[in-house]
């Protein structure tokens, strides 16, 4: 992801300029007490001089209202409602010149609450950026957090102060640059604008995106990029947004993506909540066995693992069919006691191919492809399983 900024002692420097270097002749020259309506009035002069003098002030005036020991917020106040009703003046030069002085003072109010908002010294609460708020309290406040949100107002400013008209429009997939499918896997920032909207729309019970979202961040060809070591709010977001499809009916997917993008948090009350739920289905204890074998005895107790696998030794529901293609078609069938004996074997150091399953292959976030644990016909199932009990049984 790359973005070019400038260092904050830069940004600092610059705000400075604009809001203190008013030049003391251009404010002789309109009244150095002149009220914020004559400056606006001057916008028209015929003096370039007097025109760029009398927005400075303006702009000056504006932004300086939530500075302590600079003007007043009434100042601040009155000169840019004056600025305002210049937007109504019938002479036209003093239409676009307040025009261009409040799109610059949004610009510098902007970037000084940006400004501020990386500084970890400034209080949470002392910030004054639209959608903070609501963004923090699902990632928190840390200077993670405020990095992705600081970015996420620089792209996408217009679209933070109107999410929920954003997410109405995106959910009509008429735009490509926020299509799920078609979004780069590097564009890290419009992933994360993407599934922050979801998980608002969740609370509206309104959920236009999830689908689109849901099937990409599962499929390992789609979906955002997050190769760092550590955390990042993106993957962050998304536990949250897992967090928030709790009620839908598709676990073995959101244990997928919890895998994916290393959300272990909900990746762990995930794999227990499906194991605990006599009603989930074949495919889903699969992969939530898979799942705690994988987050290991820091997350799940190898005791309680162990209960949880010999509960299954006699499940012959089929999780999976995977059809391959040699000399001849074979399907191969995993049932869910075929998963459960593999990993209590792997959990022995022993290898599940040298007691005869075959098929079986690796895979980079479960350790093994749940649909390859699985066999071509019932004798060979039965020889592995009487070799495989010989050897978990005490």
């Amino acid at each position: 992801m790359a973005h070019f900024h400038l260092p904050l002692a830069t940004k600092t420097a610059i705000f400075a300029g604009l809001v203190l270097a008013i030049p003391a002749d251009s404010r002789d020259a309109i009244g150095a007490d002149a009220h914020p309506r004559q400056w606006v009035d001057q916008l028209g002069a015929d003096s370039f001089h007097a025109r760029e003098s009398a927005s400075q002030s303006l702009i000056a005036t504006i932004v300086s209202g939530d500075e302590a020991g600079l003007l007043s917020r009434d100042e601040a106040t009155n000169a840019s409602e004056a600025v305002r009703n210049g937007l109504t003046n019938p002479v036209t030069e003093i239409r676009l010149a307040c025009q261009d002085i409040l799109r610059r003072a949004d610009h510098i109010q902007l970037e000084r609450q940006i400004h501020r908002l990386k500084n970890l010294r400034t209080a949470p609460d002392q910030i004054d950026l639209v959608g903070w708020d609501s963004f923090s309290s699902l990632i928190g406040d840390d200077q993670i957090s405020r990095d992705l949100f600081a970015d996420l107002t620089e792209t996408f400013s217009k679209g933070i102060g109107n999410r929920e008209r954003l997410s109405t429009a995106v959910g009509q997939w008429t735009r490509p640059n926020w299509d799920p499918y078609q979004i780069s896997p590097d564009d890290e920032l419009r992933w994360a604008m993407l599934i922050w909207m979801d998980i608002e729309d969740a609370g509206r019970k309104h959920r236009p995106l999830s689908s689109r979202i849901t099937m990409s961040l599962s499929n390992p060809s789609m979906g955002p990029n997050c190769n760092s070591d550590q955390q990042t709010g993106l993957q962050r977001l998304i536990g949250r947004w897992i967090e928030c499809q709790s009620s839908a009916p598709t676990a073995r997917t959101h244990l997928i993506i919890a895998m994916r993008y290393a959300c272990v948090e909900q990746a762990t009350w995930l794999c227990e909540r499906t194991l605990a739920d006599s009603t989930s289905s074949a495919s889903a204890e699969v992969t939530a066995m898979l799942t705690a074998s994988v987050l290991g005895p820091t997350r799940i107790a190898p005791k309680d693992l162990e209960i949880q696998l010999r509960r299954r030794l006699a499940d012959q529901r089929t999780a999976h069919v995977w059809q391959t293609v040699n000399n001849r078609v074979t399907k191969i069938r995993t049932q869910v006691r075929d998963v459960a004996i593999a990993l209590l074997l792997r959990d022995r150091g022993i290898d599940p191919r040298d007691v005869g399953f075959a098929e079986l292959q690796a895979d980079q976030l479960f350790v093994y492809r749940d649909h390859s644990l699985g066999f071509g016909d019932e004798t060979s199932r039965q020889a592995a399983h009487e070799i495989a009990t010989s050897l978990i049984n005490p």
